[in-house]
């Protein structure tokens, strides 16, 4: 119940990320911090490239998506590791 819970909170983070306004769901059940954290950047990767695809600084941009997005999901990662 806790995984299904931790796991309905980090897809919710995605939906109200700042940069974006994706829905990206990250199963956690089973992974360990190191496997959720590259998933996390994965995924702020993936969205971000097309969140900034029509700007004119895209790499200023894709940077800013980036950083917004991981400082975000920071907290649930946290809170996911205490679990």
């Amino acid at each position: 119940m806790n995984k299904l819970i931790a796991a309905a909170a980090l897809a919710a983070t995605f939906v109200t990320a700042p940069a974006f306004a994706q829905e990206i769901r990250i199963p956690v059940a089973g992974k360990s911090q190191e496997q959720l954290q590259t998933e996390v950047t994965y995924a702020a990767r993936s969205v971000c490239v097309k969140e900034v695809q029509d700007e004119s600084f895209r790499l200023y941009a894709f940077s800013r998506c980036m950083k917004e997005t991981l400082e975000s999901m920071e907290p649930q990662l946290q809170r996911l590791a205490q679990r």
